[in-house]
């Protein structure tokens, strides 16, 4: 099945309620002299995230102060209508003006040409930006973002259960042994030492990594996370639950490991830089009892996750071609950036920004070690059409995870899953 026709089947039942998002058919006439002849031009700029959107706004005013006759209006979508309406949008030829992408889907909508590729411009320029971040955008050695932001995972962990257990705290050297250690001798009195996620890639995605293992192949054209370094990364977490130091999968699905931990009972969760934000804005941040350290070190001798960016894309029949390419390189400008990391938004796209991330929260935690997680980090694993199956593969591994089926039995569905998907696009 062509991806065109997937995307348009993914939207059958929605297409009804679908507002048109400030983009119509293409017309590449009408930004001639965008911002010099007089015309006025309103782009509308789609996203996800609500807590996001006023530092957005700061970088529109910065942008549309440079840019006088282009203006900005913010589209926010929550997540979870996000890609339905943008595939809906995508199959009718109707996609605004600029919108948030991520890796994951990225290659699904590049692959049919739906989008629309950048180039250097207005403070935005590609060769600035690291080699990792620019291939998570990168579709057959041609760019479509200049990416937003880079994340990775670390540990967030509780200092006042650590000094109430006598503990110390953990270290930057630490391992995948010192974390079940420390995970038990923190667990009692209505507390668990740790909590597992939904996240694959604070999970599963990072302890397979770390004992040698992958989610892919090198050339990501077939699954393999079925060996037994696979097993041993999935054991881990699987392991910490059924000895009682992680609440189950069942009861974060009633109380999630974030409330879990701000409430003090959970000590120690795995998660990304996003989590500075609201983690700030708690009681627990107040008292100055919250740590961030490294990921564990696993047998291989490494604790590398993985990054993610935002990207900021526009259609390939975008109605305003020239002033939608301006934004995106402003926005995939040091200008922008600054404004982003000030904020305490994220790391940006460029590692000598990081401090400014790490300054805006440093009267309540020191997120020193996002900033060198990053660093190292690894792309995250994805396929043309990694939708198709990474919901999938979280459900069969959070099944083991879990206790329900074995680890084994979890994988070898987790790669056929993989391999269905990755055949069902052509073979990558």
């Amino acid at each position: 099945m062509r991806i065109k026709r997937m995307l348009a089947s993914l939207a059958i039942g929605t297409a009804a309620t679908v507002v048109v998002a400030g983009c119509a058919t293409g017309n590449t006439d009408t930004d001639a002299g965008a911002g010099q002849n007089g015309e006025t031009i309103e782009l509308t700029y789609a996203m996800w995230d609500t807590s996001q959107e006023p530092v957005f706004k700061k970088i529109f005013e910065a942008f549309t102060a440079e840019n006088p006759n282009i203006t900005v209006k913010t589209q926010v979508i929550a997540f979870k209508n996000y890609w339905t309406k943008r595939q809906t949008e995508a199959s009718n030829g109707t996609l605004p003006d600029v919108f948030w992408m991520n890796p994951q889907n990225f290659p699904l909508y590049a692959s049919e040409g739906i989008l629309a590729p950048v180039e250097d411009g207005n403070g935005a320029v590609a060769d600035d930006i690291p080699q990792t971040m620019r291939d998570l955008y990168t579709y057959d050695g041609t760019l479509y973002s200049f990416p937003n932001n880079r994340d990775a995972i670390a540990v967030w962990y509780n200092k006042k259960l650590f000094d109430a257990a006598g503990l110390d705290y953990p270290t930057e050297d630490w391992t995948t042994e010192d974390f079940t250690e420390t995970a038990s001798a923190l667990t009692g009195d209505g507390v668990w030492g740790a909590s597992v996620t939904t996240d694959g890639r604070a999970t599963y995605t990072a302890t397979i990594r770390n004992e040698g293992g992958s989610i892919l192949n090198d050339d990501r054209t077939a699954a393999a996370l079925n060996s037994p370094e696979g097993e041993a990364g999935v054991e881990f977490w699987a392991d910490l639950v059924a000895s009682g130091s992680s609440p189950t999968l069942t009861q974060i699905a009633e109380d999630d490991p974030f409330s879990l931990f701000l409430s003090e009972k959970v000590a120690m969760v795995p998660s990304g830089s996003w989590m500075a934000l609201p983690f700030a804005d708690s009681p627990l941040a107040a008292e100055g009892a919250i740590g961030v350290v490294s990921y564990p070190y696993g047998a291989a001798g490494t604790n590398i996750t993985t990054t993610s960016s935002l990207g900021n894309m526009m259609p390939a029949n975008a109605e305003h071609p020239e002033a939608s390419l301006a934004l995106i390189q402003f926005l995939g400008s040091k200008k922008a950036a600054e404004i982003y990391a000030s904020n305490g938004i994220g790391l940006t796209a460029y590692p000598e920004l990081d401090g400014l991330f790490v300054e805006h929260f440093e009267a309540s935690f020191d997120l020193t070690p996002y900033s060198d997680a990053v660093a190292i980090a690894d792309p995250i694993p994805r396929t043309t059409n990694t939708s198709a199956w990474a919901g999938d593969v979280g459900t069969e591994l959070g099944r083991a995870i879990n206790g329900d089926v074995s680890v084994s039995e979890a994988l070898q569905s987790a790669e056929r899953i993989i391999d269905d998907a990755i055949a069902a696009a052509g073979g990558k």
